[in-house]
């Protein structure tokens, strides 16, 4: 009997190590279940609702009991890429027209704020956007939730980021050579000791689909210790699915 595709999640493989999990909690057998849908559900709704203004790396999520109270609690950190002043713009602009149903005094002031301070202005767009999810998870569940985002400066230091990047790329129909061509020079920048990349999918438009994979530097998956970051990721196109993996040896 041959037995061959015999692969394991680079993270899952080294949470003794050097990874850790994304959420992190205890429970009974009881609320476990229930427990894990809400993990699901946080996620899922928060990379719906910012989908057009952040890039989201990844979401913790930790539950603790208040040493004050006898209620549970919960943390949510969102990690992200801080969005660009075009990027911030154009959308919130858009979103206030047809999305905010509100006064057009309301509106005016946000959108002299977007010319005269635009860092102040994404800080009160995300929290207004937050404090909407809020009410939404207090209506399902009485438990207090906290929420603390954690922005990437460099959007090549980190693996989901890059296969988002490539993903956006990949839809708009840039050539996948220029595109891993562009990520190699730019992850130079960064501390990162190698890259790999990995593009499934009907490349370039061909009627067959096929993989292809770069490396740059120096990617040890077999060793326990090496802090590897790992991330897959799915792009819709006109050519179908693509699927987008990538490894960065840290």
């Amino acid at each position: 009997m041959l037995i061959v595709g015999q692969k394991v999640h680079p993270k899952s493989f080294r949470l003794i190590t050097t990874q850790k999990h994304l959420s992190s909690w205890y429970s009974s057998k009881n609320n476990y279940s229930k427990l894990l849908e809400e993990d699901y559900f946080i996620r899922t709704k928060i990379e719906k609702l910012f989908e057009n203004f952040l890039s989201i790396s990844s979401i913790k999520i930790s539950r603790a009991s208040s040493p004050i109270s006898s209620k549970d609690y919960t943390n949510v950190t969102i990690i992200s890429l801080f969005p660009r002043e075009k990027d911030i713009s154009k959308k919130s602009v858009s979103y206030l027209e047809n999305v905010l149903k509100s006064s057009q005094k309301i509106k005016n002031k946000y959108l002299s704020l977007i010319k005269s301070n635009l860092k102040a202005f994404a800080k009160i767009f995300l929290i207004r956007l937050l404090k909407q999810f809020k009410k939404l998870l207090q209506l399902k569940d009485s438990k207090p939730v906290f929420f603390k985002f954690h922005f990437i400066k460099n959007q090549f230091s980190d693996s989901m980021l890059i296969a988002k990047f490539i993903g956006n790329l990949i839809e708009k129909r840039v050539p996948y050579r220029r595109i891993l061509n562009i990520v190699f020079k730019k992850s130079l920048l960064t501390n990162n000791k190698g890259i790999k990349i990995q593009i499934a999918g009907r490349l370039n438009g061909t009627d067959i689909a096929r993989t292809e994979w770069k490396r740059q530097g120096k990617i040890s998956l077999h060793t326990l210790k090496s802090n590897i970051d790992y991330a897959q990721y799915s792009q819709k196109s006109i050519y179908g699915i693509f699927g987008i993996k990538v490894w960065i040896l840290k």
